[in-house]
């Protein structure tokens, strides 16, 4: 992420950030691997590019309850109370673990109706949502609905940046909603950008040097 969106003072802005390489892609509790671990480092490097910009933040590192993106999150957080321990201007609320961005239901849904884990991702992001509701799964329209309400509720109100670490699912509903041209699934540590006005609830997202403006009132 070499450059990010203009912030005004009136926007929340919130990174999706994909977890750390785990030791076993789809196992449930699987902790992060070396690469991982290092790929985290890199990720705090790049958030004290954008943090350490002279201006006051107040910001949180949220993550679901997955091993991974705990893992991923508590390294995260770890690493930039280290780097700005003397910057007044900065200030990190402890993290916390989120329960809408526990995302591999719908993966395991899919597993169960038969197909591999490798396919379950493509298969989800396919299938018509009729099909899913048939079926009980989760839409990715309903899970971008329930991960933007969070984000817009009054909870979040005394923020100016939010870091979810969450899982390449939440990406792909983002991404299919609002990217449709882009189809690989997101890499490790990959960010989506996300600027909510809030007043107004006009989203700007920058992924993949690709920026959409959207009005979801």
């Amino acid at each position: 992420m070499r450059y990010t969106l203009t912030k005004p003072s009136t926007s929340l802005r919130v990174f999706l950030m994909r977890h750390g390489e785990p030791v076993t892609y789809g196992f449930r509790n699987s902790k992060l691997n070396d690469k991982g671990v290092k790929q985290i480092a890199t990720t705090a490097q790049i958030f004290e590019n954008i943090f350490d910009d002279g201006k006051a933040h107040t910001f949180q590192i949220i993550y679901s309850s997955r091993k991974r993106t705990r893992e991923s999150a508590l390294d995260l957080y770890s690493q930039l109370i280290h780097i700005f321990n003397k910057n007044k201007k900065i200030k990190m609320l402890k993290p916390g673990s989120r329960k809408f961005l526990q995302t591999t239901d719908p993966i395991n849904q899919i597993i169960k109706m038969g197909s591999s884990l490798d396919e379950a991702m493509k298969v989800w992001i396919r299938m018509p949502d009729d099909i899913l509701k048939q079926n009980k799964i989760q839409t990715s329209d309903n899970m971008v609905d329930t991960t933007l309400n969070y984000l817009k509720s009054t909870e979040n109100n005394n923020l100016s940046d939010i870091i979810a670490v969450t899982h390449e699912t939440t990406l792909m509903a983002f991404q299919k909603k609002y990217f449709k041209e882009i189809k690989s699934i997101p890499e490790y540590t990959e960010v989506m950008e996300i600027l909510i006005n809030k007043k107004t609830s006009t989203l700007r997202i920058k992924y993949r040097n690709k920026e959409i403006l959207q009005n979801d009132n």
